[in-house]
């Protein structure tokens, strides 16, 4: 499933010849279906993260860009002893996993940013660097 979604996202980033969501799906891809990844091993997702964030932040799209971040963020910093109760609970067995929780929701909100972008007739928020000052 995780390969159909990734495949179907990629042939349409490749109609439109967006290179970077291509490579950070790709690179979130790997480490996602992994079978031994270690902490460590998150630090080669530096730059399919980066790219990823560059690519939301150009297209206005922050809450993606945004939670990628977060979720990149999290993976180092998950007190690991309070996860372990779920394993074996049904369908709580995947917050026994975190990193493979947080990866996952990495994944899915670059497939879900790609695949279901904001329509093109809504504007985009104005950047505003001194609020205070109005355009003239």
């Amino acid at each position: 499933m995780l390969l159909l979604a990734a495949a179907a996202t990629l042939i349409h980033l490749a109609r439109v010849r967006a290179i970077e969501p291509t490579i950070g799906i790709l690179g979130v891809l790997v480490l996602l279906i992994a079978p031994g990844t270690g902490t460590y091993a998150f630090v080669l997702l530096w730059l399919p993260v980066a790219l990823l964030i560059d690519y939301f932040l150009s297209e206005r799209a922050r809450v993606p860009a945004y939670l990628i971040l977060s979720t990149y963020a999290l993976i180092g910093f998950i007190p690991y002893g309070h996860t372990y109760p779920f394993e074996g609970d049904g369908g709580l067995t995947v917050l026994a996993f975190p990193r493979l929780f947080l990866l996952l929701a990495m994944f899915v909100v670059c497939i879900y940013a790609v695949a279901f972008p904001r329509p093109s007739g809504q504007p985009a928020a104005p950047r505003r660097i001194y609020p205070e000052v109005q355009n003239v």
